[in-house]
């Protein structure tokens, strides 16, 4: 690239602008009818907790859902998409007073579940393992979760996905796979916050700490853009992505209780 199309590129093209941090673990709440309140919440669901929860799930689901649903050859894998997309629907419902199974979810780039503008709530959905994790927002939000496993060659990723000083942060502790995966979940959010899916070159989305300056085209969209990392769980790394991160989220960890309070509340009031 000519010094020309350097000098291009850094003052008329649209740019993008990052910042990466660490949040400390969250405060998980029980959720009850009424209580979401904020315009930004991240939940968590336990899959072993909720297996005699599915039927009910289920039953929510759109048929599309349903044959999606089937098309996954593990048992598992088939519980983790109904109870991840049976929640949402229950979510949503909560924040905007339709059924469950009336919420119209459509699927947008790079498979980002989205949901009717006039809502003007925003969803995205991540699992891995035995959890799923879910962010509604008024902002285009992103999240991502993943399990740290000491086996996944993460060596072989670094070079394809990772900017040389994402690898030097990486590979400079005896254990490098928790710092892996804290990167990682960090660029899948924020892609998946703008829609853009991690493209041709990941080691061109930023992930460490600090303030970036980075393309829009590889982002997915100009402006300004916060990820957070947590930890979810025990050995699960997890990162949330906004254009709007000013204030923390709220927390909740979904139950079965909690669940069969969603369902039978008919009402609810948000305050935002």
């Amino acid at each position: 690239m000519s010094l020309f199309e350097k000098v291009f590129l850094c003052f008329y093209m649209p740019a993008a602008f990052v910042s990466c941090a660490s949040w400390l673990p969250p405060d998980w709440q029980p959720i009850r009818p009424g209580s979401l309140a904020g315009p930004l919440a991240v939940f968590r669901v336990f899959l072993p907790d909720h297996t005699t929860c599915l039927p009910r799930l289920r039953s929510w689901l759109s048929p599309d859902e349903l044959d999606r649903a089937s098309r996954y050859r593990q048992a598992a894998d088939q519980h983790r998409f109904s109870c991840a997309r049976g929640w949402l629907r229950l979510l949503v419902s909560a924040y905007t007073g339709q059924q469950p199974g009336q919420v119209r979810i459509t699927i947008g780039p790079n498979q980002k579940p989205e949901l009717d503008p006039a809502t003007g709530w925003h969803v995205n959905v991540s699992h891995a393992g035995s959890w799923v994790l879910i962010g509604i927002a008024r902002r285009p939000i992103g999240v991502d979760v993943e399990e740290i496993r000491p086996d996944f060659p993460a060596a072989d990723l670094l070079p394809s996905t990772f900017s040389p000083s994402e690898q030097q942060y990486i590979t400079s502790v005896t254990e490098p796979q928790r710092r892996f995966y804290q990167l990682w979940t960090r660029k899948e959010a924020l892609v998946k916050a703008t829609g853009q899916g991690l493209g041709n070159d990941p080691a061109a989305i930023p992930c460490l700490d600090g303030q970036h300056r980075a393309s829009a085209s590889a982002i997915g969209q100009p402006g300004y853009w916060a990820v957070r990392s947590f930890d979810l769980a025990g050995s699960y790394s997890a990162a949330v992505a906004s254009n709007d991160l000013s204030d923390r989220p709220e927390f909740y960890t979904l139950t079965p209780d909690s669940l069969c309070r969603l369902a039978s509340a008919t009402q609810y009031t948000l305050s935002c």
